[in-house]
C-alpha cells in the first residue's frame, strides 16, 4: 500500500512539473558557447556562430501573428543572406570572355555577381552560341540540382564574382530556416526569368527587341537612358537573331521616335506608348520608315504603268506569253 501511494505521489508531481512552465524542469538548456579560437592561433575555417545565434533568436520569438507575417514576407532573411555569403564566399575578378566554368563541370559552386556582366551561354554544334541569361550586379547564378552544369559561364565585362561552396550554403540553409526561404526565393526568380525568355523566343524579331529593351529599362536604367554594357552579336545571341536584324530593328524603332541612340552601347527610351505599340504592330508599318514604304508603292505603281504602256504600243502580234511561245515550238516539231 505504501508503495502504491509512492508511486502515485511521483506521478503527481511529474504531471505538475509538466503543466507549470516556469518549473525548473521545463527551462530550456542555455545555449552552447560558439567554440572559440585559443590564443595565438588561426582559425582556418570559417565559424558559424552568427547564423547559430540568428536560428536561435527565430526559435524563442513569441508565436505572434506579427512575427509570422515577418518571416513570410519575401524580403525576410535578404540582410542575413547577403551577410553570410560576403562571409563565406570568395571573391574573384574575371577579365571579358574569361570563362568562370564550363558545361559539364562539376557543380560545384553557387555564384553571385558583385559588379560587371556575366552571361551563361551554350555552344551549339553548328557553332551556334544561344545565350541564356545575363547577369548583373547581386544577382544569382549556377543554381540546379544536377551534379553538373548545364552551361557555361563567361564575363562579358570586366567583373567580379563571389564563388560560393553549394554545400556550405546548403548547409547554412538548413541550419537557419531564414536563409533557406531566401535561397528559395531566388530559385524561383531564376525560373521565373529562364520561363520568360522562353516565351520572349516565340515572338517575332521586332517584339523580342521592344522586350529587351522593357527588360533592360528595369536593369540598367543610369537616370533617363538605358545602359548595354553587351555587344549587339550578344544581344542577338541571346534574341535568337542576327546582328543585321538587332541593327535594322533599333535604327526603324529610333526612325519612329521610340528611342534615341545617342551611343553605341546607350539607348533612351523616349516614349513607352510609342515603343509598345511598334512591338505590337507585327511589323505592318509602325517599326518601317514611312518614306521608304510610300517610295516603294510608287516604284510598283510607275512599274505597273510602264507595263500596261509597252502593251498598248506593241503591235497586238508580238505580244507573246511563255506559255505561247512553247506552244509554238512544240507545233512546228
Amino acid at each position: 500500500m505504501y508503495s502504491t501511494t509512492t508511486r502515485h505521489s511521483q506521478k503527481m508531481s511529474v504531471a505538475y512539473r509538466l503543466m507549470v512552465p516556469n518549473h525548473p524542469v521545463m527551462q530550456e538548456a542555455p545555449e552552447p558557447h560558439p567554440p572559440t579560437t585559443p590564443s595565438g592561433a588561426t582559425a582556418l575555417a570559417p565559424t558559424y556562430a552568427p547564423a547559430a545565434a540568428s536560428a536561435a533568436a527565430i526559435r524563442h520569438q513569441p508565436k505572434s501573428g506579427t512575427v509570422s507575417k515577418q518571416l513570410l514576407m519575401p524580403g525576410a532573411g535578404a540582410e542575413t543572406l547577403d551577410v553570410l555569403i560576403d562571409r563565406i564566399g570568395v571573391r574573384v575578378s574575371y577579365e571579358p570572355k574569361a570563362s568562370i566554368f564550363q558545361e559539364n563541370d562539376p557543380a560545384e559552386n553557387v555564384f553571385k555577381v558583385v559588379n560587371g556582366l556575366v552571361c551563361t551561354f551554350k555552344i551549339l554544334a553548328d557553332g551556334r552560341r544561344p545565350i541564356g541569361s545575363f547577369y548583373l550586379s547581386n544577382d544569382f547564378f549556377g543554381f540546379g540540382l544536377a551534379d553538373q552544369y548545364t552551361l557555361s559561364a563567361q564575363a562579358v565585362t570586366n567583373a567580379k564574382v563571389l564563388v560560393i561552396r553549394k554545400s556550405v550554403l546548403w548547409a547554412e540553409a538548413t541550419r537557419d530556416a531564414a536563409i533557406g526561404r531566401q535561397l528559395l526565393l531566388v530559385t524561383t526568380r531564376e525560373l521565373a526569368h529562364l520561363r520568360r525568355r522562353e516565351l520572349l523566343l516565340l515572338k517575332n524579331a521586332q517584339e523580342r527587341v521592344g522586350e529587351f529593351i522593357l527588360e533592360m529599362e528595369k536593369r540598367t536604367k543610369v537616370g533617363n537612358s538605358i545602359q548595354l554594357p553587351m555587344t549587339r552579336q550578344d544581344i542577338a545571341d541571346y534574341l535568337g537573331l542576327t546582328i543585321e536584324t538587332v541593327s535594322r530593328i533599333l535604327t526603324s524603332l529610333a526612325i519612329c521616335a521610340a528611342i534615341e541612340k545617342p551611343a553605341l552601347r546607350q539607348i533612351v527610351l523616349r516614349s513607352h506608348s510609342v515603343l509598345r505599340t511598334a512591338i505590337e504592330d507585327q511589323g505592318k508599318g509602325a517599326l518601317s520608315n514611312p518614306h521608304s514604304m510610300s517610295n516603294t508603292q510608287q516604284k510598283r505603281s510607275n512599274r505597273s504603268q510602264l507595263l500596261r504602256a509597252r502593251r498598248r504600243v506593241m503591235p497586238k502580234t508580238t505580244v507573246r506569253t511563255t506559255v505561247g511561245r512553247t506552244m509554238d515550238r512544240a507545233a512546228t516539231t
